[in-house]
């Protein structure tokens, strides 16, 4: 309501209607955080306010050491190159496997990587990939982490050689992958894992969106909102999922970041 400040009653009043819309638990509890936080910023005292409680909903995602291990069992298997690409860029960007096996090589930026400017903190020279045609056949561009700038430009070079260049490889129209279905990709990450010894995690593709999804959280590098546009959610509901893994450290960057 503008300018108009919040009370304790319409603060309970506003998660009374959330909890009647049959928003989310955490999405209540995201919520209540900012009106607090708004409520401090107009020097509202908030100390008598309840605080709804965060619910753990268990996401399964990759650890640190899960990770490199069912690397390690990629690049010493079969067709190394394409399928460390494939995990590395799926873990880099939280795509969904449709996607990527739409993806070519003209929908990929990586003339910053190329000229070694990616990781500049100013945030002017960022790797990006268009995602054309998403789910709900909405496109949307993203920038690129370290991890996926990395991998994208690795592969580039081991398929087309070292010569290649980033503008040259926006002319091609080409599928990046010569895989045409998800069962392949699901194959290829099962076997790597079971070779890793993990079978019993159960990895496919969208365990890997979510091991994305909660270490950007986990780093700061986005908000919900930032995360929500960037996973090309429809619903903020299905981003929520991802806040109980948030830190108090904020002001991270999402060009130049590591996943591992």
């Amino acid at each position: 309501k503008g300018d108009t400040d919040i009370d304790a009653h319409s603060y309970n009043n506003y998660l009374l209607h959330l909890r009647r819309m049959n928003r989310r638990q955490n999405g209540i509890a995201t919520a209540a955080a900012v009106l607090r936080e708004y409520a401090r910023f107009r020097h509202i005292n908030t100390d008598e306010w309840p605080v709804p409680r965060r619910q753990f909903v268990p996401t399964r995602y990759l650890r640190q050491n899960e990770i490199e291990a069912i690397r390690n069992a990629i690049l010493n298997g079969e067709h190394p190159w394409r399928n460390i690409f494939i995990f590395d860029f799926l873990l880099g960007t939280g795509m969904r496997v449709d996607e990527l096996l739409k993806l070519k090589w003209s929908d990929l930026d990586l003339e910053p990587v190329e000229n070694g400017k990616h990781f500049e903190r100013n945030g002017d020279a960022r790797a990006t990939c268009i995602i054309a045609m998403a789910k709900g056949n909405k496109s949307r561009t993203i920038p690129l982490t370290a991890t996926a700038a990395e991998a994208a430009w690795r592969y580039a070079r081991y398929v087309f050689g070292n010569k290649i260049t980033a503008r040259k490889l926006r002319l091609k129209r080409e599928r990046v992958l010569d895989l045409t279905t998800r069962a392949a990709i699901n194959y290829i990450l099962s076997a790597a894992a079971a070779e890793a010894g993990l079978a019993s995690l159960g990895v496919h593709p969208h365990m890997l969106r979510h091991t994305f999804a909660v270490y950007m959280v986990m780093k700061g590098c986005m908000t919900e909102h930032e995360l929500q546009l960037y996973l090309g959610h429809s619903s903020i509901q299905t981003t929520e999922r991802y806040m109980q893994f948030s830190s108090t450290e904020t002001g991270g960057r999402v060009a130049g970041a590591r996943l591992f």
